[in-house]
C-alpha cells in the first residue's frame, strides 16, 4: 500500500497520497477494508496520473491482489475547495 505514497515526487502534480485501513465502527463499509486519497494540483495533473506508467504498473499489481479485481474498487474524484 505504501507504494502509492512513493509516487509523490515521481508523478508531476501529485501532491500527497494517504492510505489507511477502515476503522469505522458504523458497519457501512460495504466490505471495503482500506481507503486511499490522492491530492493533485489540478485536474490536468490527475488526468496525467491516470495514464502515467508508474501508476499503471502499481494499479495492475493492486487489482491483481484483490479478490474481485476491479469489482473490488470504488473511485471517487472530488473537487474540494482549498483549506487556505
Amino acid at each position: 500500500m505504501s507504494d502509492f505514497a512513493a509516487l509523490v515526487g515521481v508523478i508531476p502534480g501529485l501532491i500527497e497520497a494517504r492510505i489507511g485501513a477502515n476503522v469505522s465502527p458504523e458497519g457501512l463499509d460495504q466490505g471495503y477494508r482500506h481507503g486511499f486519497t490522492m491530492d493533485f494540483e489540478d485536474a490536468v495533473s490527475r488526468d496525467a496520473y491516470l495514464t502515467h506508467p508508474d501508476h499503471a504498473a502499481l494499479a495492475k499489481k493492486v487489482i491483481a491482489a484483490l479478490d474481485n479485481g476491479t469489482a473490488g474498487v470504488v473511485v471517487l474524484d472530488l473537487d474540494l475547495p482549498s483549506s487556505g
